[in-house]
């Protein structure tokens, strides 16, 4: 662990526990709540769904919401983000019942390695209170992945509620429906900038400059600013349903990547230029590797 001022969070009596989306599986839903349960006893544990014809029996939690389900949204030009809205009101629907200082999100498809060990680590910025701690999955590298400007991953995440609920009640105030009928876009946004862009960088979902995602300064300084980032089985979960196909883990961040990251910031000039100088060699390398082994891919940078 690489944080830096951390203080562990012992008391499980001070964590919320969201968890979201569809019940693909019962079974491994509640094998999910009941693991839970077990390593954090005095948590408060939520699960915010959808509301079905059949009624599931969910037990071991404090609150369970059952919502409407948004319609499934097209954007043609951002693949991938059509269940996007659904995810933003299942997690908010969350958020608002959580009660406790802090706040861990999960996905209802996770699957509980171990007793995470979960850290906070206080911001000097002003925009959140602290640094949330998110998976290298799906967070990825500007460098490496052209277009993937502040696409930071949402799979899982550790902070202040208060600071989770922001970032989500921002994107709830994107206008999703009005974005895919808009045929005017150009260029491509995902899921996961839909939400933190709207919370980054508000002037941009605004305005729909989706082809301006591309040059737009800082992701990385609000990246190692804002968050802390782990392997999901580093943090002590696994997901049945997400891809880790050489395509999807190229342009991510690894945790020697982030560490390199964080230190590219330093105040020390000499520390800041010599670990500048590391992550470009680190990324280059990465890049000849996948022109040398993985020539079939194309667009990924």
């Amino acid at each position: 662990m690489f944080c830096r001022q951390k203080s562990e969070i012992k008391d499980s009596k001070e964590i919320s526990i969201v968890i979201q989306g569809p019940i693909y599986c019962y079974v491994k839903t509640q094998t999910l709540i009941d693991a839970l349960r077990k390593n954090f006893p005095r948590s408060q544990i939520i699960i915010s769904t959808w509301k079905t014809r059949k009624k599931l029996k969910i037990k071991g939690v404090d609150d369970y919401i059952l919502s409407k389900m948004p319609n499934q949204i097209l954007l043609e030009h951002a693949p991938g983000a059509q269940n996007v809205q659904r995810q933003i009101v299942s997690t908010l629907k969350g958020l608002q019942k959580a009660k406790r200082t802090y706040c861990l999100k999960v996905r209802t498809d996770m699957i509980l390695l171990r007793k995470p060990v979960l850290y906070i680590e206080k911001n000097k910025g002003e925009q959140l209170k602290g640094k949330i701690i998110i998976p290298t999955e799906y967070t990825r590298d500007e460098n490496l992945a052209a277009n993937y400007r502040f696409h930071f991953s949402d799979i899982l995440q550790f902070g202040f509620t208060s600071d989770l609920y922001k970032i989500w009640k921002a994107a709830k105030k994107i206008n999703i429906p009005k974005i895919a009928k808009n045929k005017k876009i150009v260029g491509t946004c995902y899921s996961e900038q839909l939400i933190y862009l709207a919370f980054f960088r508000p002037q941009i979902i605004k305005s729909f400059q989706w082809s301006k995602i591309a040059k737009l300064s800082g992701s990385e300084k609000a990246l190692v600013d804002n968050f802390i980032l782990y392997p999901l089985k580093v943090i002590g979960f696994r997901a049945d349903r997400l891809c880790t196909s050489f395509r999807n883990t190229f342009s991510c961040y690894s945790s020697l990547s982030f560490l390199l990251a964080r230190q590219c910031y330093s105040s020390n000039r000499i520390v800041a230029t010599s670990f500048r100088v590391a992550l470009w060699i680190f990324r280059k390398t990465l890049k000849r590797m996948d022109d040398v082994f993985m020539p079939t891919i194309h667009g990924v940078r």
